[in-house]
């Protein structure tokens, strides 16, 4: 640099400059700001780029090779500082560490042959702890959108999925068996007697009555399978690639295994259940309507049994 108002106004420049003569590598010029960036005490000049670790440390990323020689003897990888900037750490001998970036011009004679660069660190220490909080909060953001779905879609009480949910899944499962014809059953299940374990015990241990029953149910059934609290003490359970008489199997143990479960110590708590499978003609009212009437012969044949249409009799738990 020879004009002196430009040296000037560069050498208060609040950007680290400084100018590298090549192929030497000498150090022809570093303001003051690229003084304090290396760590270099007042008065100390860098006669050469590889006196710049002296007193710092600088790591570079990607394919830049900083460490320990700072550049390399070629000028390829400054030239291609010279398209982008390239990111670095700058550690202190105090173990301070700073950011930025680093970017390059080149410096060309009269006749096009190179004959140096010119190094710009520009520090970017408030823009990564910027990015370092928007990563958190983006990962906040992540979490609490995770759980406000689990919680839209998850009954808050028994923890099997609401009714919303489980209906929503039964339109998909209807739409799918449409479009690849399967079979697909359902289960209404509903807990026998429910009233008079509120009136008897209490709402606090009809609560837990609740969740025993459907922790039981959801425990035996397939991955494919879904369960949701339809209302009150009625559940709804999805059966993909089940057809009635297998619907109806897989209710009489369901039937039998909230029987065994001896959940209340004074009083069996027993589930009556009601089967349909998909008829071509159903869409998911009239589906829901026939396991619906099957649950209400179940439970006017005597309850805690199945009961799987016309030509499946209602049959008790053993």
């Amino acid at each position: 640099m020879k004009n002196p108002d430009l040296i000037t106004a560069v050498a208060g420049c609040s950007t680290g400059i400084m100018c590298v003569h090549y192929p030497g590598w000498q150090v022809t010029f570093a303001n003051k700001c690229m003084r304090r960036i290396l760590g270099l005490p007042d008065g100390e000049f860098p006669a050469v780029i590889g006196d710049c670790l002296r007193y710092c440390k600088i790591y570079g990323h990607g394919n830049l090779e900083l460490v320990p020689g700072l550049l390399p003897s070629a000028p390829d990888k400054l030239l291609a500082l010279c398209q982008s900037p390239h990111e670095l750490q700058i550690v202190s001998s105090h173990g301070q560490i700073n950011h930025y970036h680093l970017s390059a011009s080149p410096v060309s004679d009269h006749g096009s042959d190179l004959t140096g660069f010119i190094l710009i660190f520009t520090n970017i220490d408030s823009y990564k702890s910027l990015e370092s909080d928007l990563t958190d909060t983006g990962e906040l953001l992540l979490q609490a959108s995770i759980r406000l779905h689990r919680q839209s879609i998850t009954d808050s009480l028994t923890g099997v999925h609401n009714r919303m949910h489980i209906l929503n899944s039964l339109r998909r499962e209807i739409e799918r068996v449409r479009r690849y014809p399967s079979a697909l059953s359902i289960l209404m299940i509903d807990i026998d007697h429910f009233k008079t374990i509120n009136d008897r015990f209490g709402h606090p241990t009809g609560d837990s009555v609740l969740k025993s029953i459907s922790q039981c149910l959801a425990s035996t059934l397939r991955t494919v399978d879904m369960i949701g609290r339809y209302g009150g003490e009625e559940f709804l359970i999805i059966l993909p690639s089940t057809d009635l008489p297998g619907a109806a199997i897989v209710a009489e143990r369901l039937c039998r295994l909230v029987s065994d479960c001896h959940i209340l110590a004074d009083h069996q708590v027993t589930v009556s259940i009601g089967c349909a499978e998909l008829s071509p003609d159903d869409d998911i009212e009239s589906l829901i309507t026939r396991a619906d009437r099957e649950l209400y012969r179940a439970k006017a044949s005597g309850r805690n049994c199945v009961a799987a249409g016309n030509n499946w009799a209602c049959q008790h738990s053993s």
